[in-house]
């Protein structure tokens, strides 16, 4: 009947995936991946190439990245990290960060000495001239406007000046104020 064919052939199913047949994965025969090199190279794939930008460093600048970042730099704005003046072309590199991903994908999370801080978004930003990084010069500022809906009236400035000992973005609170432009 069908029933009974339909037994025997649930039967014989059951015997075929017998666990004892298997054959034995041998664990160590596997190599796992080298998972920090993993990731760094899966976030590399994510990340957005930096815009370049050269000019003058005796001629006051206003650079706009393709986020709409805008950065009022004035002349003679950077130095050397000896202290000495800059004279001719700097090169400025910009790398915007507005989205989640993006802060992810730069290894950028935004936390300060433990605490989860709230973004309104990021930007990475290089000064070099000849490949030597600059500093900004003593008393010089850089305007900057980022890109918002909404200003939050209780927010911060912070800024980084490298990585931490686990590779983070160390940020640190700035005294500047912030206002909706």
């Amino acid at each position: 009947t069908i029933k009974t064919l339909l037994f025997l052939g649930l039967l014989a199913a059951i015997q075929a995936c017998n666990p004892n047949d298997e054959p034995a994965l041998d664990v160590n025969s596997v190599n796992p991946p080298d998972s920090r090199f993993e990731l760094e190279r899966f976030l590399a794939s994510g990340r957005e190439p930096m815009q370049e930008f050269t000019f003058d460093a005796s001629t006051p600048q206003e650079i706009r990245g393709e986020e709409g970042t805008l950065l009022r730099i004035p002349a003679n704005a950077f130095v050397h990290p000896s202290g000495t003046p800059i004279t001719g072309t700097v090169q400025v590199r910009l790398r915007e960060m507005y989205s989640p991903g993006d802060l992810i994908f730069n290894n950028a999370a935004t936390v300060s000495n433990g605490q989860i801080l709230s973004s309104g978004g990021s930007f990475e930003l290089e000064v070099q001239q000849n490949g030597q990084d600059l500093r900004l010069a003593t008393n010089a500022q850089i305007g900057v406007q980022v890109p918002t809906d909404s200003v939050d009236p209780n927010m911060q400035l912070f800024t980084a000046r490298g990585r931490d000992t686990a590779n983070q973005v160390a940020w640190q609170p700035q005294n500047v104020a912030v206002a909706d432009t």
